[in-house]
């Protein structure tokens, strides 16, 4: 007693349960979220375009080219921005079961479920209208947005606060970030809306009103200056 008179016992405040990756559970998450938005997005506009004959389809050895359906790119659009709402609903439920099956705790899951559908639906959204806005260039442009800008501002692993102050300048409108925050306030934070909840939720519906405002204003000058998506006739002689 005289030589130690005094024992420190350490133990963490709030300790996180088991099976949550010791926090990074919430960064995993919301990057999956965003990669089914962003993937999804070049998946359904590459099936959409080649459905309606705007490009070729290829499966294995076989080259499939429908013929043109005369749609307006605008309409176009709205097809793709339907199905991305559909597939946001139908991965998020399958994350959540996955979740589930996995032993990661969620306290929330119909906050959660609602959340993510919402968040791909976001990202999808803006993806192609990014894509029907730029083509081609789209792609990368929604890569260097979504991915290479938005890993490392999305603060999910290592602190804004320990990173260069460009990263933190980043994550004031990287959707990862947003994302993030609002994973993070489901999982860990009982979905309370002051613990980032409320911030996520009003800037997903900032990036979905930006997606759309930017598809159609894009989408409706095409068409009206006449830059109809038309395949050439060839015919060999």
């Amino acid at each position: 007693m005289l030589a130690e008179p005094i024992q420190i016992t350490t133990a963490p405040y709030n300790p996180l349960p088991a099976g949550s990756g010791n926090g990074l559970a919430a960064f995993y998450y919301a990057l999956l979220l965003l990669l089914a938005g962003f993937t999804g997005a070049m998946i359904v506009s590459s099936l959409v375009d080649a459905q309606l004959g705007f490009a070729p389809a290829e499966f294995g050895p076989w080259y499939i080219y429908n013929p043109s359906v005369h749609v307006s790119r605008f309409h176009t659009l709205v097809v793709k921005w339907v199905i991305m709402i559909i597939v946001g609903i139908v991965v998020s439920g399958l994350y959540l079961a996955i979740s589930t099956f996995l032993d990661m705790p969620v306290t929330r899951p119909a906050t959660l479920f609602a959340y993510g559908a919402f968040a791909i639906a976001a990202v999808g959204i803006t993806a192609t209208s990014i894509m029907a806005a730029f083509g081609t260039a789209g792609l990368i442009i929604n890569l260097i947005l979504f991915i290479i800008l938005g890993v490392p501002s999305s603060g999910g692993t290592v602190p804004l606060e320990g990173q260069p102050p460009f990263f933190g300048w980043l994550a004031n409108f990287e959707p990862l970030h947003q994302v993030f925050i609002g994973v993070r306030a489901i999982l860990f934070y009982d979905a309370r809306y002051d613990s980032g909840l409320l911030h996520a939720f009003w800037m997903t519906v900032f990036g979905v009103v930006t997606g759309l405002v930017v598809g159609t204003v894009a989408t409706r000058v095409y068409d009206r200056k006449g830059f109809h998506r038309k395949v050439p006739d060839v015919s060999a002689e």
